[in-house]
């Protein structure tokens, strides 16, 4: 009978450390622990729909969206190039130069109701077109911020502001802050200036990883330690985390070349998190690295759940999984894909 008491313990803690997936809610924030596939039947493959014809030659990584039409805008490091809902290339506008609708150094961009955002990251400016290309205005930031990132939510405009300090003199000033501005849709006054992310002390650090839904904007910071994703509402208050079981994986010989140097030193491990992505079913995509050249893995979460992870095959064998994230948009129906090689984007359809 004395063996009891012990025995009722053990299977309670074995009972404890079964695999499951958790959903923990602490005060204003819900944590969704993931450590079990909820769909590990799920596939997802990719249907090629058309290829955008007839314009410039694509001038560096270009940046994609979409209007409310099925139009495509690809922003490039020459020009902001249109085309129809079929791919067929429209017309060209914008370009380099210091004049007004032109810009220095591209930054992000996103097409939303009947204009278009184009960030200027060494203007230190958006600039704000019609659908027709036309030049608007611009919207001016304070001289020690680059607008780096745009999102237009609800009816405002999200700015996210870096430092330039790093930027302009990173073996001087290791550090950059990286926040939010929300701007209303008229441009003329600042509502909210919050949402500071802290001290980065690599580039690769300040370049947060982040999707927008229709829910939340997403954000999560590289690391080699956790595998962790916050959700933001519409005022940047927290209310997601997106946890995943992970386990650090040492960087191989074959990387250790083209990955991210963190203060002049090669990084010993991969970052859990390469990129986020929201598609039109609201599911999100995370490429995470455990793949290698030709296989590019992401894990699919649905109602934040990890249901399972997937492989695409659709890309170039020869693209590393550091450098794939950059030609990879949800857009609308389709997932377009930037072919480094060929120099073109297709569309597929998923």
């Amino acid at each position: 009978m004395r063996f009891y008491p012990a025995i009722f313990l053990i299977f309670l803690f074995l009972n404890s450390c079964q695999k499951e997936n958790q959903i923990i809610k602490n005060k204003n924030i819900i944590s969704y622990v993931n450590k079990i596939k909820e769909n590990p039947d799920l596939e997802i493959k990719l249907e090629k729909k058309f290829t955008l014809t007839g314009g410039s030659e694509f001038r560096g990584m270009p940046l994609l969206d979409i209007d409310k039409f099925g139009n495509i805008y690809v922003y490039d490091f020459n020009s902001i190039q249109k085309f129809n809902s079929k791919g067929e290339y429209l017309k060209e506008f914008s370009g380099i130069g210091s004049g007004p609708g032109e810009f220095t150094v591209r930054g992000f961009f996103i097409v939303a109701d009947t204009l278009i955002y184009a960030a200027d990251m060494r203007g230190k400016k958006v600039n704000i077109f019609n659908l027709e290309g036309q030049f608007k205005r611009s919207l001016d930031f304070n001289y020690w911020v680059f607008p780096y990132n745009v999102n237009l939510w609800n009816g405002c405009l999200y700015v996210q502001e870096l430092n330039n300090s790093y930027l302009e003199n990173p073996k001087k000033v290791p550090l950059a802050i990286s926040k939010f501005k929300i701007v209303d849709n008229k441009f003329n006054k600042v509502k909210l200036d919050t949402l500071a992310f802290g001290d980065f002390h690599s580039l690769g650090d300040i370049l947060l990883l982040s999707g927008q839904g229709e829910r939340e904007l997403l954000f999560a910071m590289p690391s080699k330690d956790s595998y962790q994703i916050s959700g933001y509402d519409i005022d940047l208050e927290k209310n997601i985390e997106i946890n995943k079981f992970y386990i650090p994986r040492q960087v191989s010989e074959e990387d250790k070349g083209i990955i991210q140097v963190n203060n002049n030193k090669i990084m010993s491990y991969y970052n859990a998190i390469l990129a986020i992505f929201v598609d039109k079913y609201q599911r999100i995509w995370v490429l995470n690295s455990s793949g290698n050249k030709g296989n590019f893995f992401f894990d699919i979460f649905e109602d934040y759940l990890y249901q399972n992870t997937i492989n695409l095959t659709n890309f170039k064998a020869e693209e590393s999984k550091f450098e794939i994230y950059k030609n990879i948009f949800f857009k609308g129906d389709y997932l377009f894909y930037y072919d480094q090689e060929l120099n073109q984007i297709i569309a597929y359809g998923y």
